[in-house]
């Protein structure tokens, strides 16, 4: 039986969205339900658009040179 392979930048992907999502929550968790709910959010916010922002067309010189 072989051992299921993981790619280098997708464990730093993993392992910097737990860190965040840890330190995210553990700061807002005084604050109550919806600032956890909200930093949780904002955990996820990083990574879809890291995965989204390739997606995006750069039909236009502007936004060929705002993906620079």
């Amino acid at each position: 039986m072989q051992r299921p392979t993981v790619s280098f930048p997708l464990l730093v992907l993993i392992l910097g969205f737990v860190g965040l999502l840890a330190a995210n929550l553990l700061w807002c968790w005084p604050g109550g339900v919806v600032r956890v709910i909200g930093g949780a959010l904002a955990s996820l916010a990083l990574p879809a658009t890291v995965h989204l922002w390739p997606r995006i067309p750069a039909d236009t010189w502007w936004l060929r040179v705002r993906r620079l």
